[in-house]
C-alpha cells in the first residue's frame, strides 16, 4: 500500500470489512478524489460548467456536487470569488442528504475548516442564520478566510466550547452538525502523516468526547429538529456505538432515514441501515460516517439565552458610515448596521460578548472621520456598490487585480468591486481613472 498502516487496524478492518478488504487495502494505493461544491447563492450551475478547464462531472443526486478532475482547482479565479468550495467528495454527502431547507436557524458546532458550513450557508439561503463554531481560536482564522470568500451573510462565528453553547442557545436551532473529531481513520488515504497518531486507544478516548459533545448538541435543538451526526473514521466505537449510545441516552431522538440517492451509492451501518458508511473503495472520496437524528419532544423553541453585545454605532462614527454608503452601495438603508469591538458590521441577530470570532459581516472601521471598508464588506454585499467591474476567469486584467496590480479604470472615482461572472472578489478604489488594489496582500496570488 502506498499508506504504511498499523498491524492492528488492518487486523480490524478485515474483520470489518470481510471479503471487501481487499479492495480497501487496494484503494489505499490510489490517491484522494477531488471535488467542488457549488455556492449555488451566488453562481448558476451553467456558468460553472461552461469552464471545461475544471474538469468536472456531477456527483448523481447531489444538486451541487462535482467531481474536479483538473490538478488545482483552489488555484482558480472562481475559487478566489468564492463561486464554489473545493471539498472531499465523500465530505459533502452527509450536509448534502440532510433535510435543510431555506430560513432555518442552524448551528454547526465543530466548523473548521468551513467546508460544511459552507454547504449549509448555500442551502439555507441568506435569510436562514448560520452558527459556525470553532472552540481553537486558531483554526478559527481558518474557518472565518473560507466563510469570508464565500461571501457568508446572517453568520456568526464563535469559539466557544460545547458547554457554553448550550446555554446560549437552549432549544434554538432547527439544525444541528456535529461532525465530530474523531480518529481520523478515513483520511489515512488523503493525511498519510495523521497514521502516526492513531493507536488503539484512540477510538475509546474520541468517542468520549464525542458523547459530550452530542450531550450538549441535543439541549440546542428546536423542537422537531435535526441532529446530524458524521465523523471521517471506521471505529465503531465512535460510529454505530455513539448513535446507539444516544437513542437509549435520549428517548426524544429518533433515526430518519437519508434519500434514496445517497443509500444506493454507500453502505448500511454495522446493524444499523439508517446510519451510513464510505469506504475509500467505493468511489467518493475518503472515508465516512452519518446519522441523521430528529428531536420528538415538545415545547416551544428557545431563545438565545445570553445580553446581546451589539451596541449603537456613535454619531460621528455615523456621519462617516453614511457620506461612504450614501455614494458608494445602492439600498445601504437595508444593511443592519451596529457596533461591535471597535468596528462597524451588519448583523441583525444577537451577538454574545465573548467567544466571538466573526460578529457578522466586518462592514469596516472609522479612521480620523472616514469608513475604511473591509474586504468582507465587498465579498459579502459586492453586488450592491454603485461601481462594480465586471470581469470573466480569462481576464488579464483580474489575473492583475489578484496579484495586487493597480490598473487603468474607466468607472467613476470612488469605491467600488471587482467581480468574474457576477461574483464578487474584492474591492478596489477609483481615483482620477486608475483603479487602487484593494484586495488583501495575504490573500494574494505569488509569483
Amino acid at each position: 500500500m502506498r499508506v504504511s498502516l498499523p498491524e492492528p487496524f488492518l487486523n480490524r478492518m478485515k474483520r470489518l470489512l470481510g471479503n471487501d478488504f481487499e479492495r480497501y487495502a487496494e484503494s489505499m494505493d490510489l490517491f484522494p478524489e477531488k471535488a467542488i461544491w457549488l455556492q449555488r447563492e451566488r453562481m448558476a450551475p451553467e456558468h460553472l460548467l461552461a469552464r471545461k478547464e475544471l474538469e468536472l462531472e456531477r456527483i448523481p443526486g447531489m444538486e451541487n456536487g462535482y467531481r474536479c478532475f483538473s490538478e488545482k482547482p483552489g488555484n482558480h479565479p472562481l475559487h478566489f470569488a468564492g463561486a464554489y468550495y473545493v471539498q472531499d467528495p465523500s465530505a459533502m454527502l452527509p450536509v448534502a442528504a440532510s433535510p435543510l431547507r431555506k430560513g432555518m436557524n442552524c448551528l454547526d458546532l465543530c466548523a473548521s475548516p468551513g467546508g460544511k458550513s459552507a454547504q449549509i450557508r448555500d442551502r439555507i439561503g441568506k435569510d436562514g442564520f448560520l452558527v459556525s463554531n470553532e472552540i481553537m481560536p486558531a483554526r478559527c482564522k481558518t474557518l472565518a478566510g473560507n466563510l469570508e470568500r464565500i461571501g457568508a451573510v446572517h453568520t456568526l462565528i464563535t469559539n466557544a466550547d460545547a458547554k457554553r453553547m448550550s446555554a446560549w442557545f437552549p432549544s434554538f436551532f432547527d439544525f444541528v452538525l456535529v461532525d465530530a473529531p474523531c480518529s481520523g481513520e478515513g483520511m489515512f488515504r488523503k493525511y498519510p502523516e495523521s497514521v502516526g497518531e492513531w493507536n488503539e486507544k484512540l477510538p475509546a478516548y474520541c468517542a468520549e468526547r464525542q458523547r459530550s459533545l452530542l450531550s450538549e448538541a441535543v439541549k440546542m435543538l428546536a423542537p422537531e429538529g435535526f441532529l446530524l451526526y458524521s465523523t471521517c473514521t471506521f471505529s465503531p466505537e465512535e460510529d454505530e456505538e455513539i448513535v446507539r449510545w444516544a437513542l437509549s441516552e435520549y428517548p426524544s431522538l429518533t433515526l430518519q432515514p437519508f434519500p434514496d440517492w445517497l443509500n444506493e451509492m454507500t453502505c448500511p451501518g454495522i446493524d444499523m441501515p439508517e446510519c451510513r458508511r464510505v469506504y475509500p473503495f467505493m468511489n467518493l472520496g475518503e472515508g465516512q460516517f452519518m446519522a441523521l437524528f430528529r428531536k420528538s419532544e415538545g415545547g416551544k423553541r428557545g431563545e438565545p439565552a445570553f445580553r446581546d453585545a451589539r451596541g449603537m454605532i456613535g454619531r460621528a462614527e455615523m456621519d462617516a458610515a453614511v457620506s461612504f454608503l450614501e455614494n458608494t452601495v445602492e439600498g445601504f438603508e437595508r444593511l443592519p448596521l451596529c457596533a461591535y469591538g471597535g468596528h462597524l458590521i451588519a448583523a441583525d441577530f444577537p451577538v454574545p460578548g465573548t467567544n466571538v470570532y466573526a460578529p457578522g459581516v466586518n462592514v469596516g472601521l472609522v479612521q480620523k472621520g472616514r469608513l475604511i471598508p473591509h474586504h468582507a464588506m465587498f465579498k459579502a454585499y459586492g453586488e450592491m456598490f454603485l461601481n462594480r467591474l465586471e470581469t470573466d476567469p480569462d481576464s488579464p486584467l483580474l489575473d492583475a487585480y489578484l496579484r495586487g496590480s493597480e490598473f487603468p479604470c474607466a468607472l467613476p472615482d470612488g469605491w467600488g468591486a471587482v467581480s468574474v461572472l457576477g461574483v464578487p472578489v474584492g474591492g478596489m478604489k477609483v481615483v482620477g481613472g486608475q483603479a487602487k488594489n484593494h484586495y488583501p496582500k495575504g490573500l494574494r496570488i505569488q509569483g
